[in-house]
């Protein structure tokens, strides 16, 4: 039963987004809109985890979790629900806002080792970026 807009779909559209930057495209990826549509339509089935791709179970549980029945979803009882998600152990929510200064001194220390460690680090620093601008509204 369709009840129209509300922050629980913020939360799914947090956990596309979060897909996309880990697995590195969207998870209804399709060649025409309509085919699209019946996977969004469809995704128990349709929403999976290519093997290839590398990802930790704590950010398949926390996609998964953003990606299911709006009454079962994580933020459903309130924010505190997902920033207390594993996927989010260490994170310091009271200086969030200096991330990127953290975030940009990593890269650059990682830059001569290893790109990919760049990319995952700059997708977890885009996920987190998200999350606290809907905490913000919160």
């Amino acid at each position: 039963m369709q009840n129209g807009y509300n922050k629980l779909c913020d939360w799914w559209s947090l956990g596309v987004i979060m897909y996309e930057m880990l697995i590195g495209y969207p998870p209804f990826c399709s060649e025409t809109p309509q085919e699209t549509y019946r996977k969004v339509m469809n995704w128990r089935e349709t929403l999976t985890f290519p093997p290839e791709v590398p990802i930790s179970e704590k950010a398949k549980d926390l996609i998964l979790r953003f990606c299911c029945e709006s009454e079962h979803r994580i933020g459903a009882v309130g924010v505190e629900e997902i920033k207390t998600n594993p996927f989010f152990e260490g994170v310091d929510y009271d200086h969030i806002r200096y991330a990127v200064i953290a975030c940009r001194q990593t890269q650059i220390k990682l830059v001569l080792n290893n790109e990919i460690i760049i990319l995952i680090m700059y997708s977890v620093f885009c996920i987190i970026c998200l999350l606290a601008l809907f905490l913000s509204f919160e």
